[in-house]
């Protein structure tokens, strides 16, 4: 005869499933593979990088060249770890900063400067001088803009002052008259029109 399992029996033989992640913690539990994932990768490539510099150098010492190249991959090398030890020194002395912050601060810091080949610094460099240069650019156009702008309204402003003076001359020869009261005739009030335009074009 099959005896029949209990509840608590069949529930004891069927491994529970944990309780989903909340959304928060997903996101959280994500950023941090990636990021782990990411400094791995730097790492390798750090590592990578590294072992190819020792062997150029090696090659070059045997041969007995002097490499610009690896003059600039020491000098990146050793701007970095100043870098890095002026930040270090900082946090050390940061009073604003408990233990634990400190710690992690630090901790954070000597990880990225563990995954960052020099190329990455290198093109760090770069994209931040373009990017100066760019905001440079957009800073003279704008000034350039703003200086043609300004030319511009000089001379609407000279020109309106030119025709008002013109219309102020008209208006007086036109006003003119004779002895006996009647209006200078209309050629002789043209030719001095024409007679001012010349003097004003002089």
């Amino acid at each position: 005869m099959v005896k029949k399992m209990g509840r608590d029996e069949a529930r004891a033989g069927v491994e529970r499933r944990p309780p989903p992640m909340l959304k928060a913690e997903r996101q959280a539990a994500f950023r941090r593979k990636v990021r782990n994932e990411l400094l791995l990768s730097g790492r390798e490539r750090k590592d990578a990088e590294r072992q190819r510099m020792e062997e150029f150098r090696r090659l070059c010492k045997a041969e007995g060249i002097q490499s610009k190249r690896l003059q600039e991959y020491d000098a990146m090398r050793e701007e970095a770890a100043n870098k890095l030890g002026e930040k270090l020194n900082h946090i050390e002395y940061d009073q604003s900063l408990t233990n634990a912050e400190k710690r992690k601060r630090r901790y954070n810091l000597k990880r990225n400067y563990a995954g960052q080949t020099v190329m990455d610094l290198v093109q760090k460099q770069e994209k931040h001088h373009n990017a100066l240069t760019k905001v440079e650019k957009i800073r003279k156009k704008r000034q350039e803009e703003i200086e043609a702008a300004r030319v511009a309204k000089r001379e609407r402003d000279e020109m309106k002052v030119k025709r008002i003076k013109e219309r102020m001359a008209q208006n007086a020869l036109y006003a003119q008259r004779t002895r006996k009261g009647q209006p200078v005739m209309s050629g002789r009030v043209e030719a001095l029109l024409n007679k001012i335009q010349r003097n004003q074009q002089q």
